[in-house]
């Protein structure tokens, strides 16, 4: 009877050794989740305060590379992205951009239109080529 107890509270080790680990995965992967978005967002802050147009001309491929990346991610983590970057998204909007970055920042707000239900999806074909 004694090797029962023993099995079954090995057994009952196990299964709770497995599930923290999974708990602690799923914490890391959200810490480097948040932290990639801070980090993200200081960039775009960053380019914000950029006063040589030169300099910004050399982040805009940077911008382009990143926002890219963000629209291909699936609508539940694009919407967590989008509401850090959001406001710093608005802000580059004042800036005089090329119209690969304006056609891209374009896409990502119509996206956040779309992942936060506040404006249907674009028709196929609609909108300025």
């Amino acid at each position: 009877m004694g090797a029962v107890c023993t099995l079954n509270s090995y057994t009952e080790f196990q299964r709770v050794r497995s599930q923290s680990a999974l708990i602690i995965a799923a914490v890391g992967a959200l810490a480097m989740r948040v932290l990639a978005a801070s980090v993200c967002s200081e960039a775009l802050g960053y380019f914000l305060t950029l006063t040589s147009e030169s300099h910004r001309e050399a982040w805009t491929n940077l911008l382009l590379l990143f926002l890219t990346k963000v629209l291909k991610i699936s609508d539940e983590r694009f919407k967590a992205h989008a509401s850090f970057y959001y406001p710093l998204l608005c802000e580059i909007m004042q800036f005089e951009l090329i119209p690969e970055l304006r056609a891209v920042l374009r896409r990502f707000f119509l996206r956040i239109g779309v992942v936060f239900h506040i404006a249907p999806p674009p028709e196929p074909g609609a909108g300025r080529q």
